[in-house]
């Protein structure tokens, strides 16, 4: 046998059983076997196989020629997607998608607001504080002061965006739309400022999320020429389908939130973990311990 029968071969058998009914279309059962195996590519000749059967298939021409045309029907209505001449793909949708990939889970867009500092809530501790972070003051067109003191921070070739108000209010922003983060490196960049507001009594109860983006990049999903889809549900809550300078197609979500800093971590790793692995203990790991 060949290489390219072997191919061919193993593209048959690789395929997942479906069952047809006597009245099915040949469209419906096209469409049905391109769909079950979405990072294939199928040829009329290979799709007569899984409908003829691999063991004693008889080549008939103009059964392939028949499907050729339903072939090239469904890709000119964009029910599959045509790659090359001849070779043909399932569409990625909400149906194929979660077959294709599972891209993990990212966060960015990230505000953060701490209402009060213990250790820095007098003025004169503030400024000596922001002094010895080399914080730059911020005034107006007239030079009045605002009362206000920011500073850019680089973290992992990110930059995060510290504002500290003369009250107490901290205002924390990480962009990172290029670089989102994942739920260890959120971990870490939650760390990050555990040290870097050392050593005044800082504690994740009293840091809110009030801002987060969260998304997913697919690398094998394509939006076919659309460049972006927007929808919006309530006025600060909504979610886009665009995609990035790098080719991936991104779902997001932008939430409006207000939530401890801590909640925010256990969410992100539920949001992480496949469910089957939460609770995934053995009769050992139950036991009690003396």
């Amino acid at each position: 046998m060949t290489s390219s029968s072997t191919k061919k071969h193993n593209i048959v058998h690789n395929t997942k059983s479906v069952r047809f009914c006597n009245g099915d279309s040949l469209s419906f059962k096209i469409l049905s076997i391109v769909n079950s195996n979405p990072r294939q590519q199928y040829t009329a000749k290979t799709i007569d196989q899984v409908l003829e059967g691999r063991y004693n298939y008889h080549k008939d021409e103009k059964r392939i020629a028949k499907i050729r045309t339903e072939l090239k029907r469904l890709a000119d209505r964009s029910k599959i997607r045509r790659m090359r001449r001849g070779n043909f793909q399932a569409k990625a949708n909400l149906e194929t998608i979660a077959m294709i990939e599972s891209p993990e889970t990212k966060l960015h867009g990230i505000k953060i607001e701490v209402k009060k500092i213990e250790g820095i809530s007098a003025q004169h501790s503030i400024l000596y504080w922001l002094k010895t972070k080399h914080f730059r003051s911020v005034a107006n067109a007239s030079g009045t002061s605002l009362k206000r003191y920011t500073k850019e921070v680089g973290w992992r070739d990110r930059w995060i965006t510290i504002t500290v108000h003369e009250s107490g209010l901290v205002e924390i922003f990480l962009g990172c739309s290029k670089m989102p983060l994942s739920y260890p490196e959120f971990c870490s960049f939650c760390d990050f400022l555990d040290g870097y507001f050392e050593p005044y009594y800082f504690t994740r109860n009293n840091a809110y999320v009030i801002q987060v983006g969260v998304g997913k990049d697919f690398e094998e999903m394509h939006l076919d020429g659309v460049t972006c889809i927007r929808l919006h549900k309530f006025k600060n809550d909504w979610c886009s389908i665009y995609e990035n300078d790098e080719g991936r197609v991104r779902f997001e979500h932008h939430l409006k939130l207000n939530i401890t800093l801590e909640d925010a971590i256990n969410i992100m790793s539920l949001i992480s973990t496949p469910p089957r692995y939460l609770h995934n203990n053995t009769p050992d790991e139950k036991r009690d311990v003396a």
